[in-house]
């Protein structure tokens, strides 16, 4: 599939709020895994992991006002029409970037902690459509 939308409610249940990321991971056939992530403390981020394993950054850790913090849940949809990806969290658009993603493999839910962390994280209402295009 091309064109998509990807949608999913995520809240942290327990945990450190240091070092924690959750979100979406989109595997691709050249481009590498695309991870598109949160934070406890109201941050965003989109960054690649390429096939060699270094990272690129799309949008480094940002400060995001739409996201509620803490345990509260947040609502995360991406939209991928042609090569521009749409993030927007709770409704409000957080950014469109130029994306060249090639052909999509798999997607997933994500979720990263630093080293001595721990997380438990729960994802409800995941959603995953075709997006028709003119």
């Amino acid at each position: 599939m091309s064109d998509f939308n990807l949608e999913v409610d995520v809240r942290q249940v327990a945990g450190s709020s240091f070092g924690v990321r959750y979100g979406f991971a989109i595997q691709t056939r050249t481009a590498g895994v695309l991870i598109i992530g949160i934070t406890p403390d109201g941050r965003s981020t989109l960054f690649f992991v390429r096939p060699s394993g270094d990272w690129e950054y799309v949008q480094a850790m940002t400060p995001t006002p739409s996201i509620r913090v803490s345990s509260r849940i947040n609502h995360l949809a991406i939209t991928r029409v042609g090569d521009e990806l749409t993030l927007v969290i709770n409704g409000e658009p957080v950014g469109t970037y130029p994306i060249k993603l090639g052909t999509v493999d798999q997607v997933g839910l994500d979720t990263a902690v630093l080293d001595g962390t721990s997380v438990e994280v729960a994802f409800s209402n995941l959603a995953f459509r075709s997006v028709a295009t003119p």
